[in-house]
Order: C-alpha cells, then structure tokens, then sequence
C-alpha cells in the first residue's frame, strides 16, 4: 500500500514536530523568505513571529542557538531545530558564543601538536587551521572569497553583487584566501606555545580561541546598524527573509554579544586587554559598515562573513603586538618624542632659524630607520588618497550617472530589438533540445522493460543515461549510483 503525496508531506510534518526527524515539507524554508511576499507582509510575518513562537523563552533561546550552530558548524543539532531565519536573526546575539567554542576546538589541535607533539608553531597552526575548516566548513572563507571578486572585479554596485553571488571563484578570490590563509597562520605560529593562565594567558591557543569568537562580534553589530541589500541570486527565497533582520536583532541582544565577547576576552588576557580587543572589534565592525553602506548600499551575508575573516586577522595582529612588541612600541613612540621635543627646542632657540631647525628634525628622522617607516607609509597612503579622490572616474555611487541619457535610450532600443530574435531563437532551441532528450529517453525505457535484459545491463543503461545529462560526468556521486540501482530495479525512469 503506498501513501500519496499530501499524505507523506502531512507524515514528514508530524514526525518534525515530534522531534523524530528534521525532513521538512517541500517549499518550507523558501516559504519563510519573501519571494513570493511583499515587504508589508514581511513585517506583518515579522511581527507575527516575535510575538509567538520566536518570543522571549528558553526554548526559543535554544532553538536560536542551535540554528546559528548549524548554521556555522557542520556539526549535527537536535531534530527539533531547522533553519528558521526568524531563529538564526535572533540567534546573532550567540555568534561570539559559538566562535568560543569553534576556538576551542580548534586551539585544542594547535596544544596538542605544540605542546605534546613538541612539532614547530608553524606545524602546528596548519594543523589547527585544517580543524578549523573541516568544522566551519570554510564558511566565512567563502564569503570572503565572493567579497573579493565582487569588489575587486565589479564597477558598480550591481555589478559587485552579480559577481558576488556567482559560485565561481575569480581571482581577487584567491588572491585573498592565499593571503588571508599565509597571514593567519604566520601569526598563530609567531604567538609561540600555549601559556594557559586566568587573565594572563599566552601564546597560539588563547589567541585562537580569542579570534574566533571575537570576529563573529561583528555580525550582530552589522545586521542592526545596517540594511540587508536584496541580493538576488540562487539564495534569494532563503535570504529575503533578512531584509527586515534589524527588527529581530534587538540593541539588548546586541549588547548580550559585546558582554559575551568581552568575558571571553577579559577570561584569557585580562582587564586591559580585553577592553582593547572588543573596542577594535567595534571600530573594525563601525568602518565595515562604513564601506558596504559605500559600496553595496547595506550588508549581505558573504559580505559580513568576509568581514568575519578579515577581523580575525586584525584581531591576532593586534595580539601579536601586545605579546611580543610591547618594548619595541614604547621604544620607538620614545623616539619620534624625542624627534619632536628636539624641534621644538631648536624653534624656541633664538640662534636657530626655523629652516635649520626642520633640517635638524628631518636629520634625525632619516636615521631613525622606525620612524622613517611610519612617516614614508603616512605619506604615501595620504598621497594615494588624495590622487583617487582628484582623478578619474567619480565614485562608486555616481558611476551610473557616468553614462549620458541618450546612450542608455540606443543602449535600451539595442535591447528591445534583440530581445524578440533571442527568444525565437531561444524556441527554437528548446524544441531541438526537448527532441534530444526524448530520444535516449525512451531508449532507456525500452531498455528497462526489455525481459532480456539482466539487473547488471539495465544498471548500466541508466549510468549511461546519467551521465549524458551530469555537466561533468559523474558529479552527482553516490546519489547517482542509487539513482540507477533504484531504476534499475523498478524498470522505470520514474521510480516511486
């Protein structure tokens, strides 16, 4: 006896709410987004969510935390918990939380391989960063990938974000992951052994365990100071749904991050410390949002995941400083006062003249070989700055004004009059297409009803069959030995 389609979707619903499995119906997830919605009734949906099953709870809280688990981790939930973007907004507020654990699993490979295995730091943080990946599942890697396609290739902001949500990988792409991968791991590995001390901790496992919680501050921070750019894309049923995402991520669980960031911080270096790290995360979090509101008109998700990367490297070269090149700081902030009292002293002096004084101070900033540094790179970022906002093209914003009124009419008439001879081509297209894919079609039927032929020629049959329709051959996997086996078995192409 076999059930019938609403009979089976109405099976998988009640097993869901029990908690026996986490099958949903079809459409479910998509139906949470707006692609078929307008705005008002999102926020009809929106309001409808807060003030019932995402209200404040304990289950709810749970619930949030596990989706924002799921959502970031590969590693399994309890079956009660789907991928509801109502929880996952309001799960923002657990993004620290969850980078805490991330940190420690991972910083537990980095011990392991250092202190245990006494392998060199730089060993060592290959091999943590390897954990890190299996258990992230290169997630924010990849949004930081997409960002440096998108803002290195793109011209304007539709561009940036058509090439943004493209699943290929471009070269900025790479570009980016080579540096961000080498930087990472060179600053782990400088950081030493593990020192593990309450306020005071030392060394590659703390500072992990720091970056990683730390860097996910920023996405509670981006989704309610920011607007949720309408990305379009493949995605677009499931991330519509956070176009309205600052009304679920409240200041309260915002303020919940930045206490849950600063425990973790103060728990493993300290008062001061801590205090600096969530403050830089903060500014790091401002001047982000600065420059998407510049380019993309808001925050979307590869965006505030490349965000994430990127603030974990500025995160462990921060820590990096405070560890090892706190004598070396105050030596050279020693110096360039030194530069400058002498200055002054020469200016004040009467039997100097201003021009001698300026040759003196520029004498000794010369010989200074770490001041020299930092003026030269102030110097020419200033001067690079200047140049940009002088020449060329005007910015990003304005860009679409570039082009005149009268070559977007002949670009729109070049369009329109294309667009009939690509649609009767397109026709025709799909006709000669339909007809190909009919013929090994019904050959294959013939084949499977054929009582001459055995289970192994039907399971080839179908394989051939498959492989015909898979761009490249053999990309579905295990799914496309079962596929066949279950046709193969059935002798029809369209199993039950």
């Amino acid at each position: 006896m076999t059930k019938s389609k609403d009979q089976t979707v109405k099976a998988n619903a009640t097993n869901s709410d029990s908690g026996t499995t986490t099958i949903l119906p079809e459409g479910t997830v998509e139906s949470r987004g707006i692609g078929t919605l307008s705005h008002d009734e999102v926020s009809q949906e929106i309001q409808t969510f807060l003030n019932g099953e995402g209200k404040l709870s304990l289950d709810a809280e749970m619930r949030g935390f596990f989706t924002v688990w799921m959502f970031i981790t590969r590693l399994p939930v309890p079956t009660w918990v789907d991928l509801h973007p109502g929880y996952l907004m309001r799960g923002m507020t657990y993004f620290p939380i969850s980078g805490a654990l991330i940190g420690i699993f991972v910083s537990a490979f980095y011990d392991i391989c250092s202190l245990t295995l006494s392998l060199p730091c730089i060993i060592s943080s290959i091999v943590s960063e390897v954990a890190s990946f299996w258990i992230t599942g290169c997630f924010h890697e990849d949004g930081l990938a997409d960002s440096a396609d998108g803002i290195g290739g793109g011209w304007t902001t539709e561009q940036i974000l058509r090439i943004m949500t493209d699943t290929r990988l471009g070269t900025f792409g790479c570009a980016y992951l080579a540096l961000y991968i080498i930087a990472k791991l060179e600053l782990i590995a400088i950081l030493g052994n593990s020192v593990w001390c309450m306020g005071s901790c030392e060394g590659g496992g703390p500072a992990i365990i720091v970056s990683h919680s730390l860097a996910r501050l920023v996405a509670p921070i981006l989704i309610k100071t920011k607007d949720y750019v309408d990305e379009g894309g493949p995605k677009y049923q499931f991330y519509n749904f956070f176009l309205q995402a600052k009304y679920l991520v409240t200041w309260s669980r915002v303020f919940f991050a930045i206490l849950t960031s600063f425990a973790v911080a103060y728990m493993t270096y300290g008062l001061q410390r801590g205090m600096l790290l969530v403050v830089a995360v903060i500014i790091m979090a401002y001047v982000s949002g600065q420059y998407a509101d510049y380019l993309l008109g808001g925050v979307m998700g590869d965006y505030i995941g490349g965000t994430i990367c990127v603030t974990e490297v500025y995160l462990l070269s921060i820590i990096a400083l405070m560890s090892l090149c706190q004598e070396h700081i105050l030596l050279v902030s020693s110096q360039f006062l030194d530069i400058c009292n002498t200055f002054i002293e020469a200016t004040n002096d009467t039997a100097t003249t201003t021009a001698q004084a300026v040759t003196m101070a520029s004498k000794l900033l010369i010989e200074n070989e770490s001041i020299f540094a930092v003026v030269k790179f102030l110097t020419v970022i200033t001067f690079t700055a200047v140049y940009r906002t002088n020449v060329g093209y005007p910015p990003l914003p304005l860009r679409k004004t570039v082009t005149s009124k009268g070559e977007t009419d002949q670009k729109q008439t070049s369009l329109n009059e294309s667009t009939a001879a690509t649609s009767k081509s397109k026709n025709e297209n799909n006709k000669e297409e339909k007809d190909n894919e009919e013929q090994p079609s019904n050959e294959l039927e013939a084949a499977l009803i054929d009582p001459q032929q055995n289970f192994t020629q039907r399971y080839d049959a179908v394989r051939l069959y498959l492989d015909s329709l898979a761009k490249p051959v053999g990309s579905l996997g295990s799914m496309e030995d079962w596929a066949s086996r279950i046709t193969a078995l059935q002798r029809s192409t369209k199993p039950k």
